[in-house]
């Protein structure tokens, strides 16, 4: 009997012997010292450590004998320039009851930036302004952003507001596909000039769901062709038309017009301000980006040594940039390419996280970055990015997963949690990006955040075009509070776009709203290229220019008890004929019509809906009178009526007590549990 119980004595005296570690970090600190003491002592000789680094390491040194001492590195408030990336790798690892947490010290709030402030500004002059002058780091090459006081400055750009769009394309012909990109268009009289610096410049185009960055290398007054340095990575046309693609140019010497701008020039090396009414030239702090990612967790899938148990907390990250070089490698392998297939998948996050289990980044901050913001990449399983405010973007919030498909379980992506998150105001470099990205991974839980001002998509789920094998299965999408989404710049997109084959998935309980496209797309929720098996319910979904709900093609999908209303084209849409179940919805409209698509093939599940339009308009499903459609064998049960929301005009879509709804079984949704939810502080 004794022997019995000796492993559990053990083990509790274990635990009870067990005292946290404790290593703090300052601005005041030095690398040599312990430690071990908040501040300095008075006589100067010990106090916090002055680096992430030098605490990651004495964090190994005292963990390698106390591997059951839960640890916390204390960061101080204030500015930490880093030198390089911040790395973990294996050996940094915490356990399930010792996890090793890197937190902001009580209330301060410290900031991990990868930029440099620029100095000794001098006073110029510009294609005839009166501007600052500044040398930059790595002569300005590539150089996109410029924070003034923590603020992102515009970079110069023509036009002022809004775009440009290009006249013609001189290398097109019928026989050119829309894939094939071009290093040629013809511009609109008046709109370019061949500039003295010209070479400095930038063209931004917007076509269809992506764009490009071409560098300008001539402009040629007489014909109007611009030639670029880089090829498009499509046509440059809006869509599969001939329309032409919208534009900007930046950095050029005749943009900087409007205080606040600036550009960078190669021939010099130096960056160009024109500074706002009552700025002092010598009492502001100027911040360019120096490293492409401020923290990596390095873990090894493919050998099994994962990086766990590691917690970021209550710290701020900013300032990195990413551009295209050499080792761009995406589904367009050449240099030579100016943009990215879709969502800007291609740039990596400021927090880059391989190899990661059961680690955790919690009440963080990350802004103004040149990238998305955090990316579970190889590997990754069991993390949580949880009640964090991810803003002010160069790219997207959060990737997930990735584009290639891993035979090695342990390499694979899963069971991560994105939820209670703020993800704002993405896409200021790569407009294309999205919110939260995920791609061949499955088990993930997306809920509770607040996504809005993305100039693409939302959330975008999965990444297998047809009926191919994907990874992306038993995914939520649910409780999201997603609005304010496309804004009239790129088409063929959604506040919520799936790809593939997904079964499990389930897109519940979102408010959706305020989505608009620059041509087609604009939809709710966007069900693409061989979505099948989601069960899509209990969302409200609301003023989409396009539909508010649009099945490309896929199998076997159910869309249950949602709400519909205010949609600009039609409000259910297919562009295939493929099978799905529409039941159980209420559609409400003034515009447009309510089928939009191919609905000459009735081999769908449409019945027990609601639907009116609020116009008095006549409904006629794809053409058929209400009486003939249900002689068709559609929408039996279905009825016209008003359901008698509060008060739609102003977005309450509850049901008042007498609404005919009930009747036809709808169920409540309530809002109210939508989007971020209190976080739970932690000490």
């Amino acid at each position: 009997m004794t022997f019995g119980l000796l492993p559990t004595l053990v083990s509790v005296a274990l635990v009870a012997s067990v005292e946290p570690i404790e290593i703090y970090v300052a601005t005041d600190g030095n690398d040599a010292w312990s430690g071990a003491l908040p501040a300095p002592n008075t006589s100067g000789d010990d106090g916090p450590l002055a680096t992430l680094t030098a605490a990651r390491d004495a964090v190994r040194k005292i963990r390698a004998d106390k591997p059951h001492s839960p640890t916390t590195v204390w960061v101080r408030g204030g500015r930490y320039a880093l030198a390089d990336t911040f790395i973990l790798t294996a050996e940094d690892s915490g356990s399930a009851g010792a996890p090793v947490t890197y937190a902001a010290y009580h209330d301060e709030t410290p900031v991990l930036s990868g930029g440099v402030e620029l100095t000794d500004w001098q006073v110029t002059e510009l294609n005839g302004r009166t501007v600052w002058r500044a040398q930059a780091p790595d002569g300005g090459r590539g150089m996109r952003q410029l924070f003034i006081d923590g603020e992102r400055q515009p970079r110069a750009r023509l036009p002022k507001t809004g775009w440009y769009q290009l006249e013609g394309l001189p290398d097109v012909t019928d026989e050119t596909e829309w894939n094939q990109g071009q290093t040629r268009f013809t511009y609109a009289e008046g709109d370019l000039e061949a500039w003295d610096d010209a070479q400095d410049g930038e063209i931004i185009a917007l076509h269809f769901w992506t764009d490009s960055h071409l560098p300008i290398v001539s402009v040629d007054e007489s014909t109007r062709v611009v030639e670029l340095s880089k090829r498009s990575v499509f046509r440059l046309t809006t869509d599969h038309g001939k329309e032409g693609a919208f534009y900007s140019v930046e950095n050029v010497a005749a943009a900087l017009t409007e205080p606040g701008e600036w550009l960078s020039r190669d021939s010099d090396g130096a960056v160009y301000y024109l500074p706002k009414p009552g700025e002092v030239i010598d009492s502001f702090v100027a911040t360019v980006p120096r490293l492409t990612q401020l923290v990596r967790f390095d873990g090894e899938p493919e050998t099994a040594r994962f990086v766990e148990h590691v917690v970021l907390r209550g710290l701020t990250f900013s300032h990195c940039e990413w551009w295209f070089g050499p080792e761009y490698e995406p589904t367009w392998p050449n240099d030579d390419i100016g943009g990215m297939v879709q969502a800007a998948f291609a740039v990596p996050g400021a927090i880059r996280l391989r190899g990661a289990r059961s680690c955790r980044i919690e009440q963080c901050a990350v802004m103004g970055v040149g990238t998305y913001a955090v990316e579970l990449e190889r590997g990754c399983q069991d993390n949580a990015v949880v009640h964090n405010t991810l803003t002010d973007l160069g790219a997207g919030g959060v990737k997930v997963g990735e584009t290639t498909i891993r035979e090695n379980g342990g390499e694979q992506t899963h069971r991560n949690q994105i939820t209670d998150n703020v993800i704002a105001a993405g896409g200021r470099l790569f407009h294309s990006a999205v919110g939260i990205w995920v791609g061949h991974s499955g088990g993930n839980v997306l809920a509770h955040n607040d996504i809005h001002d993305f100039y693409y998509t939302a959330i975008s789920v999965g990444w297998s075009w047809g009926y191919g094998r994907s990874l992306s299965a038993h995914n939520r999408i649910e409780f999201n509070h997603i609005h304010t989404i496309g804004q009239g710049w790129l088409s063929d997109m959604g506040a919520i776009y799936t790809l593939g084959v997904s079964p499990g998935m389930t897109i519940r309980n979102n408010h959706i709203h305020d989505i608009v496209s620059r041509r087609y797309g604009g939809w709710g929720i966007y069900p693409d290229e061989g979505t099948s098996h989601a069960v899509i319910e209990n969302n409200v979904v609301y003023r989409t220019n396009r539909c508010g709900f649009h099945l490309h093609y896929g199998k076997d999908n159910l869309v249950s008890n949602n709400i519909f209303a205010y949609t600009g084209e039609a409000q259910i849409c297919r562009t295939r004929e493929d099978p799905f179940s529409f039941r159980g919805n209420i559609v409400y409209w003034e515009d447009g019509s309510l089928l939009g698509g191919r609905w000459d093939s009735l081999n769908v599940t449409i019945d027990g809906n609601l639907y009116w339009n609020a116009a008095g308009s006549p409904i006629t499903p794809a053409g058929h009178t209400w009486d003939e459609w249900q002689k068709l064998g559609m929408d039996e049960t279905s009825i016209i009526a008003d359901p008698l929301f509060v008060d739609p005009a102003n977005d309450d879509f509850r049901l008042q007590d007498d609404s005919p709804a009930w009747m036809l079984g709808f169920r409540p949704i309530d809002l109210g549990n939508v989007g971020p939810r209190k976080a739970e502080l932690t000490p």
